[in-house]
């Protein structure tokens, strides 16, 4: 049986989750990431909480899984929400509770190239 447990560390004033996994026998695996995830996490965790159209439960980090990637000239942050159960989706009208977001950060300039979002 796996368990994924997640931990929160305060980055530069922000709150950042990491995953890690505990494997059979309880032994603890790390999840290992960039520094320069971190420093792009911290732009893009700026943006998304200046998102006025975003309700306080939407941005609760815990409604997301969060993919770091790269290509030649961005890193890639995406956000995908997190499937309600059915009785939550009765309840609030709607299968996911976060966004589905999309973040381009320019490698040279460090600033969002660009922001994709799914109301």
């Amino acid at each position: 049986m796996k368990i994924a447990m997640y931990h929160y560390f305060g980055i530069t004033g922000l709150a950042f989750a990491l995953a890690t996994t505990l494997a059979e026998g309880g032994v603890m695996k790390d999840v290992r990431i960039s520094g320069n995830y971190l420093v792009v996490w911290n732009i893009v965790y700026a943006d998304f909480n200046r998102i006025e159209d975003l309700s306080a439960e939407q941005k609760n980090l815990n409604e997301y899984e969060i993919a770091f990637g790269e290509d030649e000239q961005n890193y890639v942050i995406t956000f995908t929400g997190r499937l309600l159960s059915e009785m939550e989706a009765k309840r609030l009208n709607r299968i996911i509770l976060g966004r589905e977001m999309r973040y381009w950060i320019d490698k040279k300039t460090m600033r969002i190239a660009k922001r994709l979002f799914n109301k």
